[in-house]
């Protein structure tokens, strides 16, 4: 069912990479193997590709991957990562939210910056997406099933208010009247990947039963010799029964970094997709970001853009530009 004041307009495929720029790709796939009653397997890819000025074969710079058991509470039950890093299992217990996080600087914090670091700190978002992708298949698969588990939802409602702009106490969610439903947070979208650009994208994997992928595309440049073109694109998804490939989230944000200072000097959030009509206003908020230094965007994001002041997904979008100046260190030999 249509609702009027959302947004749902899906970029679709990501453009063809630029010569003597560099791609990071990423993606966070969860599925339940052994059953909607037992933890999740969360699997994170990602992959460094720098594409040379001359028309040769891309370059991969880096590659990373993490295999975690998670439990219903977000909670890290089994942890394997590579490239490997003697404190990960230590991240074992924590939960997502900010104190994962808070646990990944003190665990890991030697390795921030890197693709691993970037893979670990999206956990926190994707596993509370990832449970609205069951749910959602549940309640299309097993309504009956669904229905017993509304007071548990309805309960955990209840606490999100003033969490983001988008469930602001008085939003439209928390108006909501009726049985509650996810079947209207979401719209089905095309393949990531560009039919004409094979290597633009590391592998997925293939999806069978219910699964959520976050997946996260970030493209440099070198706009002029001191500055930094960026254009990224962050999705947050799921498999439909009967739709395929559907979408939550989406944004798209374009813009540029000083080489020289490392700030942010311009840039344009793009909302794509979203489930409540008050969500696209956080790319409004956003501007609080112009200017600072991106380097420390992890933190100064969580700091600008609180509760419903931001939306936590475009605060993600943000907060995966703190690795743009080291990323794009590898452009200097690519002409």
């Amino acid at each position: 069912m249509a609702i009027a004041g959302l947004v749902r307009n899906p970029a679709g495929a990501a453009p063809l990479r630029r010569p003597s720029s560099v791609r990071r790709t990423t993606t966070i796939e969860t599925s339940w193997p052994d059953g909607p009653d037992r933890p999740g397997l969360m699997v994170g890819r990602g992959r460094d590709l720098l594409t040379p000025a001359d028309g040769s074969a891309p370059a991969v710079l880096a590659q990373s991957q993490f295999r975690m058991r998670i439990s219903d509470a977000r909670e890290i039950l089994e942890i394997e990562v590579s490239p490997t890093h003697p404190n990960a299992a230590n991240l074992c217990g924590g939960s997502g939210g900010k104190s994962n996080r808070n646990r990944l600087q003190a665990e890991m914090g030697d390795c921030e910056g890197s693709l691993l670091y970037q893979l670990l700190d999206d956990f926190s978002g994707a596993s509370l997406v990832c449970i609205w992708a069951r749910l959602l298949w549940q309640e299309i698969t097993d309504p009956a099933a669904f229905r017993l588990l509304l007071p548990q939802i309805e309960t955990a409602q209840v606490h999100q208010v003033d969490v983001c702009i988008g469930l602001a106490k008085g939003s439209s969610r928390h108006r909501r009247t009726g049985d509650f439903t996810l079947l209207d947070d979401f719209t089905p979208v095309p393949d990531l990947r560009h039919p004409l650009d094979p290597e633009g994208w590391h592998d997925f994997a293939d999806a069978h039963g219910p699964q959520s992928r976050r997946s996260r595309r970030i493209d440099l440049w070198l706009e002029e010799p001191g500055t930094i073109a960026v254009d990224s694109a962050f999705q947050d998804s799921a498999m439909h029964p009967q739709q395929g490939r559907i979408a939550v989230h989406e944004y798209g944000l374009s813009g540029a970094v000083d080489r020289t200072s490392g700030v942010l000097a311009r840039f344009e959030p793009d909302a794509r997709i979203l489930p409540y009509p008050e969500c696209p206003a956080a790319t409004i908020e956003a501007q609080r970001m112009a200017g600072l230094p991106v380097a420390g965007f992890r933190n100064s994001v969580r700091e600008a853009l609180p509760g419903v002041l931001g939306c936590t997904h475009l605060n993600d979008v943000l907060r995966a530009l703190a690795d743009v100046p080291r990323l794009a260190q590898a452009l200097d030999g690519s002409a």
